[in-house]
């Protein structure tokens, strides 16, 4: 049998002129409208739910300094919430993030008045003034997450590192002109913390990027820290004013996939700060997050750090071993499409999930809601 040639988008019924013929090897494919309301992100439904189960917004309107100038206003809680979602969402910028307006799910997900337009996020971060007004605000949400960190025997050390972030308008306020991987660029030099120890007792490692004068390049150098009491015989130099710590430094041409633990003597793991900023660059969005003003800028980036923090401590919360980028999260959970309804009185917000998968999806979100997520004593999926 023939297949019947494909009539033309204005032939027959109205019904059918509404849609569009797209063909492909096999068939014609019919691309149509829906007056349903869909949500592409609607898998962040699970991240939603992370932060509601901590009260995380409670604990924003409680740190920012903003002040609400009206009813009809955005409350400042809200536009951070939808400013950390969509930098989940994949957001690289302000205009992504408003962008984010036109889904229909986000903002009941995340029990918000509407997501931000781009002016209302400049203005947002515009009221960012000052960097005892920023120290307040971030110190709260920073000690929160540690709060929130396993216990160690061995504790946690500080890894410092900085990064030079491109602008190539070097428009904005505190943007220099400063030596990049690229060359001289204008640039933001930011310094990041990240805790990380070492499986070596009474010892911490770094490690950071130094290009000293006259050298061709950035090399790779190796910071060590003993503390002398709980080491044998530390070796090392007073090289700060630390008491009872030693501080031997190594600078290698072995590549970064070699640890500077086993740079110095062992086969520990090094520490971990690059991996993190490459994190930060490619799925939280921070060499993009560049405002006019130096503090907005600040807070912006600060947010996309806290992102990040979320991220890892949401999938302890689900209780995941192994740890996933960001990037992975978006194709294994948020970017999981949906349709939002009233049901009975109720908001529903159905998943488009195969059969096959919707166990592994209820096993996620009784994990979220569970009163005792760390629980591991009963199985994930309820009697």
């Amino acid at each position: 049998m023939k297949t019947p040639p494909i009539p033309p988008a204005d032939a027959g019924h109205q019904t059918v002129t509404e849609f569009i013929q797209v063909p492909t090897p096999h068939e014609a494919i019919q691309i149509g409208f829906t007056d349903q309301k869909g949500s592409g992100p609607a898998g962040l439904a699970t991240f939603c739910g992370f932060l509601h189960w901590h009260r995380f917004g409670a604990l924003l309107g409680k740190a920012l300094p903003h002040v609400r100038t009206s009813k009809k206003a955005i409350a400042p809680a809200d536009l951070a919430l939808g400013f950390i979602t969509g930098i989940l969402a994949g957001a690289k910028k302000l205009t992504h993030v408003a962008h984010l307006r036109r889904d229909v799910v986000l903002a009941p997900l995340l029990a918000i008045a509407r997501i931000g337009s781009q002016s209302t996020f400049t203005r947002f971060f515009q009221g960012f003034t000052g960097p005892g007004q920023n120290l307040a605000t971030f110190r709260a949400l920073w000690r929160w997450g540690l709060e929130r960190l396993p216990s160690r025997p061995g504790g946690y050390s500080l890894d410092l590192d900085s990064t030079r972030l491109l602008h190539e308008d070097g428009q904005q306020e505190g943007v220099k002109v400063g030596y990049t991987r690229l060359g001289t660029k204008p640039c933001l030099h930011p310094l990041l913390a990240i805790w990380q120890a070492s499986e070596v007792p009474g010892t911490d490692v770094a490690e950071v990027w130094h290009r000293e004068h006259g050298w061709d390049r950035e090399r790779r150098v190796i910071l060590v820290r003993h503390r002398i009491e709980e080491k044998e015989r530390p070796g090392g130099k007073q090289l700060l004013e630390v008491p009872g710590s030693l501080f031997p430094a190594f600078v290698t041409n072995l590549p970064v996939s070699v640890p500077p633990i086993e740079v110095w003597r062992d086969d520990n793991p090094r520490a971990g700060c690059e991996g993190v900023i490459k994190q930060l660059a490619a799925d939280f969005a921070l060499p993009d997050l560049c405002v006019k003003k130096f503090w907005g800028t600040e807070a912006a980036m600060s947010l996309a750090v806290l992102s990040y923090n979320l991220c890892v401590l949401f999938q302890r919360h689900l209780g995941w071993l192994d740890r996933v980028t960001a990037a992975t999260l978006r194709f294994r959970l948020f970017t999981t499409g949906g349709i939002i309804s009233e049901t009975g009185g109720r908001t529903t917000i159905r998943l488009s999930v195969p059969p096959e998968q919707r166990d592994w999806w209820r096993a996620i979100f009784e994990k979220i809601v569970s009163l005792y997520p760390n629980c591991n004593a009963v199985g994930l999926r309820a009697p």
